[in-house]
């Protein structure tokens, strides 16, 4: 009899056991408040996968992979091949608006010069072609003009990026300086006496455009442009009578 009821008592303990383990496999963990836990956002395997970007999309399926030789062939055969269009830096194609442009305005920054110095080589550059503006302050002994080089260059740049301008084709229609932020510093002198100094800055800024061809009129040729003389307007002086007689003709020997 004690064997048997050892048998059941131990049967029924070994029960208990299995079923506290399936009980714990099956029910989550708690927390203290009473909560199933999480897995971390942060531990490496639960991230989930990026989606890979979709292949894209060609024109012509059919072809796979073939040159680009083959599609343009393609193109040309369908009709759909169009001709090359002016796009800038991000890809959008360029309106009729944008096309028409034919004006830039750029700044240089505020540097230590004084306006009277640099106006001098804003009236050196005023009226010309955006090259030649360039040739002149490369050669210049000035010491500003290192940094008005830069900025032409990077002004006729942004003219022929951003806004499809022909370099050939600009010129500088203005140039004019104004002035920046003028600091003061003292300048000490004698007997305890001082005085403030001005230490100036000055900036230049451009208009660009572009020039419109200009139709020549054939048989004229070029034509000298001086102060008070008019080719178009003023006429060649011709006699009305052709056989009129000279009265008092000037001294000369008749024989």
């Amino acid at each position: 009899m004690e064997i048997s009821r050892n048998r059941t008592l131990l049967s029924f303990v070994f029960g208990l056991t299995k079923n506290i383990g399936r009980t714990s496999l099956a029910c989550p963990v708690r927390s203290l408040h009473n909560s199933p836990v999480s897995k971390a956002k942060w531990f490496p395997f639960s991230k989930k996968k990026k989606k890979e970007p979709a292949l894209p999309v060609t024109a012509h399926p059919g072809l796979g992979a073939s040159s680009v030789f083959d599609l343009d062939e393609k193109d040309v055969e369908d009709g759909e091949k169009k001709k090359d269009e002016i796009t800038d830096t991000k890809g959008s194609k360029y309106t009729e608006a944008k096309k028409k442009r034919t004006e830039h305005r750029y700044s240089t920054r505020n540097f230590h010069i004084s306006p009277r110095k640099l106006r001098l080589l804003a009236n050196q550059i005023a009226r010309k072609p955006i090259n030649e503006a360039i040739k002149q302050m490369e050669f210049s002994p000035k010491q500003a003009s290192k940094k008005i080089m830069n900025s032409l260059v990077t002004a006729r740049d942004h003219a022929w990026r951003y806004k499809a301008m022909d370099a050939e084709k600009c010129y500088i229609e203005q140039a004019w300086v104004g002035k920046g932020i003028y600091r003061k510093r003292p300048n000490y002198g004698a007997r305890g006496r001082f005085s403030w100094l001005k230490i100036k800055s000055a900036h230049m800024k451009y208009i660009i455009k572009e020039k419109e061809p200009i139709e020549e009129v054939e048989g004229i040729g070029k034509k000298r442009k001086l102060k008070g003389f008019n080719y178009e307007k003023k006429k060649v002086w011709t006699p009305l009578i052709e056989n009129k007689p000279i009265y008092n003709p000037a001294r000369f020997y008749n024989w």
